[in-house]
């Protein structure tokens, strides 16, 4: 009997601890049947967003192809500048020819 006693301790120790745990799947539960419906209300938006990327990746693609055509202008005409800005500096008097 002296050997039963620590024995129907710990039983009632698991016990309390199978209580415990059967609650927290039962708060669980509940917490998932409450947020299940918030899931589906978002399905719809993930939809949406993902027919936007759709639409938005070729524009996206259009304007980087848009910006590569304006760097290539801008480094043409900015090589075509150096000639210009020279021709202009030998058409322009220098302080000597003027005095």
């Amino acid at each position: 009997m002296a050997l039963e006693t620590p024995f129907t301790h710990l039983e009632i120790h698991f016990m309390s601890l199978e209580t415990l745990f059967t609650s927290l799947e039962t708060l669980f539960t509940s917490l998932e049947i409450h947020f299940m419906p918030l899931e589906t209300s978002f399905t719809p938006l993930e939809t949406l967003f993902t027919s936007l990327e759709t639409l938005f990746t070729p524009l996206e693609i259009h304007f980087t192809s848009l910006e590569t055509h304006f760097t290539s202008l801008e480094t043409l005409f900015t090589s075509l500048e150096t000639p210009f800005t020279s021709l202009e500096a030998s058409f322009t008097p220098s302080e000597a020819q003027w005095a």
